[in-house]
C-alpha cells in the first residue's frame, strides 16, 4: 500500500481529453476577461492619496481654535463640531475609486462566466444566484495573481494598491486583516495559472468560504512532489 501510494505521488498527472478541453475553455475565458495591465480600466474616479495630509492640516486648525473657545460664543463652538464631523467623512475619499474598481472587476467576472458553456446552460435565476455568491471570491483570486508578497502591494499595471487604500475607503480591520492573510497565504503557494482558473471555476459553481479553497490547495501543494505540477502546462497560454 505504501509503495503504491508513493508511486502514485511520483507519477505526473495525466488528464483525459475532456479534462483538457475544460481547462482550455477556462483558460480562454479567463484570458479574455482579465487584463493584467488594467489598460481597459478607464474613466474612473482617482485615488485621493493626499487626503491624509489635508485632514491633518484641518485637524491642526481645529486644535488651535479649541484653545480660544473660552472667548468664543456657543454658535462658533457648534461650527467647530460640524467641521470635525466633516473631517471624519473626508477620510473615506477613496471610496469612489474603490467602487469604480469593484464595478470593473465584477463586470469582467460576469463576462468570464458567460464564456463558460456549462454556466450558459443554466437558467438566468441560477446564473444570478451563482454570480452573487462567487463574485467577491473570484475578485480576490484575480487580485491575488497581481499581489506582490514582498511589498504587500497589488500591482495592477500602472495602478498600485496597498491596504491603506482600502482603509481610507471605509473598510474595517476585522475584514481587512483576514483578507490580507489570505493574499499572503495563497500567493506563497506560487500557483500556476491553470490552478488559479480552476479555483475560479470551483468558486463560481460552488461559492463558499475562499479560505477553504486556499486550505485545499495548500494541502495539495504539500502532498505533491515539488518537481511536478498539478496540471500539465501545455495549454498555450503564459502564466
Amino acid at each position: 500500500m505504501i509503495i503504491r501510494k508513493k508511486r502514485l505521488t511520483e507519477e505526473p498527472t495525466v488528464l483525459t481529453q475532456e479534462q483538457e478541453n475544460i481547462i482550455q475553455e477556462l483558460l480562454m475565458a479567463h484570458a479574455k476577461t482579465f487584463n493584467r495591465t488594467f489598460s481597459d480600466f478607464r474613466q474612473f474616479r482617482p485615488l485621493d492619496r493626499d487626503e491624509n495630509t489635508r485632514v491633518a492640516e484641518r485637524n491642526e486648525e481645529v486644535d488651535d481654535a479649541r484653545e480660544n473657545t473660552s472667548r468664543l460664543d456657543s454658535s462658533f463652538c457648534s461650527m467647530l463640531q460640524t467641521k470635525q464631523t466633516e473631517d471624519k467623512k473626508l477620510q473615506f475619499t477613496n471610496l469612489p475609486h474603490i467602487t469604480d474598481l469593484s464595478t470593473y472587476m465584477i463586470q469582467n467576472i460576469i463576462s468570464y462566466a458567460k464564456l463558460i458553456k456549462t454556466f450558459r446552460a443554466l437558467t438566468i435565476e441560477d446564473q444570478i444566484s451563482l454570480l452573487k455568491g462567487s463574485a467577491f471570491e473570484i475578485t480576490q483570486m484575480r487580485f491575488n495573481m497581481l499581489f506582490n508578497e514582498q511589498t504587500g502591494i497589488w500591482e495592477c499595471g500602472s495602478l498600485k494598491y496597498c491596504m491603506n487604500d482600502a482603509e481610507r475607503a471605509g473598510f474595517q480591520h476585522h475584514l481587512l486583516d483576514p483578507l490580507m492573510k489570505f493574499h499572503y497565504t495563497l500567493r506563497k503557494l506560487h500557483l500556476h495559472q491553470e490552478e488559479y482558473v480552476l479555483m475560479q471555476a470551483i468558486s463560481l459553481f460552488s461559492p463558499g468560504d475562499i479560505r477553504n479553497h486556499a486550505k485545499d490547495l495548500h494541502k495539495c501543494e504539500a502532498e505533491r512532489p515539488r518537481e511536478t505540477i498539478a496540471f500539465p502546462k501545455n495549454h498555450g497560454l503564459p502564466d
